[in-house]
């Protein structure tokens, strides 16, 4: 077992101005106040909505769940966003897993409006009551679904290996430094945040489809997400590469 060294260096003042510089630092805070401003948007819309003549006897049930999809999705998301902001990226993964749960049941009570599977998930029943297989229900990739939710899951619980990996490095005397004071992390941002925006508007398509509303407002903002999803990649990848060196030759 090599030697630690722990940094000690904790700052409420650090922590406040990574939280005020990072409009400016990390571009992915934009697009997840927008992409809450637009789920606030859709959901305030949606309160007014009435059933349609020919609803099914549940669609009560689905529309009104995936509005509560909304609520928790909200709170969630400036929850991630306050956390990377202010220098905590990574502890903010166990937030974005249970996000992209949310997401993923907003459309499961959208896609079924005979409120069967929004009954499920409160009652935690069927595929609507296991969190794993509500992630990458419907999903285009469920193999790469599955792979994030792993690594989420492993941030989100004491698992030892991704947090070595994630945050500690070598000293110049080969010892392990585990770093406790808040900081940006090019990696762990880029992913929090585009993963959060991703999923704030998902949940608000969806309750734009549970109430009958427009989506094509949503859907542009949406397509905005995409085309700077490659930007969001290129960090991590770029991070991961630069890992990768910095473990080959310290091994």
């Amino acid at each position: 077992m090599r030697p630690c060294t722990i940094f000690h260096t904790l700052s409420e003042d650090h922590e406040r101005l990574l939280l005020d510089s990072a409009q400016g630092d990390l571009p992915g805070v934009a697009f997840l106040d927008r992409a809450a401003d637009e789920l606030f948007r859709v959901a305030q819309e949606a309160n007014g909505t009435h059933a349609p003549s020919d609803a099914p006897p549940g669609w009560g049930i689905s529309a009104h769940v995936a509005r509560v999809a909304a609520a928790m999705a909200l709170r969630n998301g400036r929850a991630i966003g306050l956390l990377v902001s202010s220098g905590y990226g990574v502890e903010a993964a166990g937030l974005v897993r249970r996000l992209g749960e949310i997401a993923q049941h907003a459309i499961g009570c959208a896609t079924d409006p005979t409120g069967t599977y929004a009954k499920n998930w409160g009652e935690r029943a069927g595929k609507a009551g296991k969190p794993s297989s509500a992630y990458v229900r419907g999903t285009a990739d469920p193999r790469s679904i599955r792979e994030k939710w792993d690594f989420l899951s492993g941030m989100e619980h004491a698992t030892l290996s991704p947090y070595l990996n994630l945050m500690c490095s070598q000293d110049e005397r080969g010892e392990i430094v585990h770093p406790v004071q808040p900081a940006r992390h090019q990696a762990a941002d880029a992913i929090a945040l585009s993963s959060a925006a991703w999923d704030l508007v998902r949940t608000a398509v969806a309750v734009c489809q549970a109430h009958g509303l427009d989506t094509a407002q949503t859907l542009a903002l949406g397509q905005e997400l995409h085309d700077s999803q490659a930007a969001s990649d290129a960090l991590a990848d770029d991070w991961a590469g630069t890992r990768d060196r910095e473990m080959r030759s310290a091994g």
